[in-house]
């Protein structure tokens, strides 16, 4: 995929919206420097963020698929099997665009975030009449501890539902040191056919749990409350 011409597109947006790139990062929960990347082709969004520009602004998803494939002649044996890797991953992340293209209607998308100082997180879920789908990813910690040291993680994705605590999704870590700010990054959930009843979700439905262990045996715990934009409970 020719990331300069996507980047170009979104750039386009963005200005002809009349949006800083850190307004325009707000939206989809990503930092300004992803978006400035995006925008000169360094790097590009994940499929839910540009199913979600396409939402935002109202643009055809189908448009961010007009880009060619990069040939290349490449001249080493090593080369080629990156370039094979290279268009495995590129045929993987078109099969995918396209399901999404042919089922997006089918969906309906509600975007998960964090309101606790210091932790951020981009998630979203999707659902229509027969399932249900929640996505968590880029996890980041600024607190002044975040560069401490754990030998024991454990991050749990709860649901309450009235007085019941039920656990969906867990991420452990048990190994050597690693700060906690490192390991959150490597962390997501993808949990399929959840529910399929929209209105169970609000901002009471889902928190985070997060439990870590120094190498003395010291444990620090947080507590994350998750916010559901435009929850279904109404």
């Amino acid at each position: 995929m020719d990331l300069e011409k996507l980047g170009k597109k979104i750039k386009d947006i963005r200005v002809s919206h009349n949006l800083t790139q850190t307004e325009f990062a707000q939206f989809f929960y990503v930092s300004p420097q992803a978006v400035s990347k995006w925008e000169v082709g360094k790097s590009m969004p994940d499929l839910e963020t540009l199913y979600l520009i396409s939402e935002k602004f109202n643009i055809n998803f189908s448009e961010f698929l007009e880009d060619d494939i990069i040939n290349f002649k490449p001249s080493k044996k090593i080369r080629n099997i990156k370039i094979c890797l290279f268009i495995s991953l590129i045929v993987t992340i078109m099969l995918g665009l396209m399901i999404l293209v042919t089922h997006k209607d089918d969906f309906e998308f509600r975007t998960i975030s964090s309101n606790v100082n210091n932790f951020s997180l981009y998630g979203s879920i999707a659902y229509n009449e027969n399932k249900a789908t929640i996505y968590i990813s880029h996890i980041t910690y600024e607190g002044e501890d975040s560069n401490n040291e754990y030998v024991n993680i454990k991050c749990l994705l709860y649901e309450n539902v009235g007085n019941k605590k039920e656990v969906i999704g867990t991420y452990n870590y048990e190994d050597k040191e690693i700060k906690l700010k490192d390991f959150l990054s490597k962390v997501n959930f993808n949990i399929n056919h959840y529910s399929d009843n929209c209105k169970v979700y609000n901002n009471d439905s889902l928190h985070l749990e997060i439990e870590a262990i120094n190498a003395s045996h010291q444990t620090v715990f947080y507590k994350i409350p998750l916010i559901i934009e435009n929850s279904c409970e109404n």
